[in-house]
């Protein structure tokens, strides 16, 4: 645990998955960085691989090969795709974490203050409220799993009243309809399709466990899954994504299926 941090989960190196996938992380990075002369695009390759590996691994915590298949179908192309949000995908990471509580522990205050400020964060530097939303979302879902915790209750009232105290500075405004049929219309509507099949053959998973190797309901895992989707859609319809953010998410959902259909 780190320090209180029990939605940061510590990489244990003793593990040879997570010896790999720190090496390959690193590798990218430093490579990229070298080889493009910019540091930026050595951390859209390190850190997106890293980030993409560690979403597959919450929402198909059962298989751990097709993270590193959904990685490298991320590095497909991902290198002639400029910009990448890190801040966003690395919110939904904490937030899954919180709904399935894969991690296998109660979160602590430094857990809950870290996600709002990190939604804060969000919404003052992409000026769009829809971040609010996402952990409103997220902590009444988790309001439930945790026992009734108050704490979860009073985070979505909380985010809840900030959501919608933000339309007076940020109202949202919904994305053109020709977009749909945009490059990054087409990644949204096939990785919700996606998400949508692996949500679906989720519920046949029965040796799924938490960091604490305790069994975990195969529900919970659909929960965070269905939570994903839904904050997809939003963030596609009042938010403006990079486009290699979307092919993330597409490579999250064709990686774990196509392992899961070839495993």
């Amino acid at each position: 645990m780190m320090r209180g941090f029990t939605l940061g989960r510590i990489i244990d190196f003793r593990y040879k998955t997570n010896r790999n996938m720190s090496i390959i992380s690193m590798l990218l990075f430093l490579g990229g960085a070298w080889w493009f002369s910019s540091f930026s695009l050595g951390a859209q390759l390190g850190f997106g691989f890293f980030l993409c590996w560690a979403l597959a691994r919450e929402i198909d915590p059962e298989h751990d090969l097709s993270a590193f298949v959904a990685g490298f179908i991320y590095l497909g192309v991902v290198f002639i795709l400029d910009g990448f949000d890190f801040g966003v995908l690395f919110l939904l990471l904490l937030l899954l974490r919180l709904i399935t509580k894969i991690c296998g522990q109660v979160p602590s205050n430094l857990d809950i203050a870290g996600i709002a400020g990190l939604s804060f964060y969000l919404v003052l530097s992409q000026r769009n409220g829809v971040f609010l939303l996402l952990p409103a979302m997220a902590f009444w879902m988790a309001y439930s799993r945790y026992d009734k915790d108050k704490r979860m209750a009073f985070m979505g009232i909380l985010f809840v009243g900030s959501f919608l105290g933000s339309f007076l500075f940020y109202p949202l405004t919904l994305v053109d309809a020709s977009v749909l049929f945009s490059l990054a219309g087409w990644k949204a509507i096939l990785s919700v399709l996606m998400l949508s099949w692996l949500a679906y053959l989720t519920q046949f998973d029965e040796q799924i466990q938490d960091d604490l190797g305790k069994r975990l309901e195969a529900g919970y895992v659909q929960q965070g899954i269905c939570f994903l989707i839904g904050s997809l859609v939003l963030l596609f319809v009042v938010a403006s994504l990079y486009q290699a953010t979307w092919w993330l998410i597409l490579s999250l959902g064709s990686g774990i299926l196509l392992y899961r259909l070839l495993g």
